[in-house]
């Protein structure tokens, strides 16, 4: 009878580890700012142009992505490599002129991801 309370104590305190490490790979909850931060860099890369932008709506751009960027992985999103990549090739499309179109079709893609997995939260 020791034995088998002896091997449930240790089966339940392992499982309770178990748990708090699968818990990272859940959504996390809606945080205001992470949407508010979404939706600033959505209105300005709907804004962007390739031809017609001026360097300063790219700079405005790119600090926004950057700061989602940020703050996602300060969070530990399950998207942060995501937001990531959108500030990458936002930067790419605003220093490769020949294939910035290119670039900006992937940032919406993945802004389009990004939306998908954070708005059931």
């Amino acid at each position: 009878m020791k034995y088998l309370a002896i091997l449930l104590t240790a089966l339940s305190l392992t499982g309770c580890s178990s748990l708090s490490s699968m818990s990272n790979l859940l959504p996390k909850k809606y945080d205001p700012m992470l949407g508010s931060m979404y939706i600033g860099v959505k209105l300005d890369i709907d804004e962007l142009s390739c031809k017609d932008s001026t360097p300063d709506q790219w700079k405005i751009a790119q600090f926004d992505a950057k700061r989602l960027a940020a703050y996602s992985s300060f969070r530990k999103d399950p998207q942060a490599d995501n937001a990531l990549s959108v500030e990458k090739n936002l930067v790419s499309a605003a220093e490769k002129p020949t294939i910035c179109d290119n670039y900006l079709k992937i940032v919406k893609v993945r802004l389009e991801i990004l939306n998908k997995a954070w708005e059931k939260r």
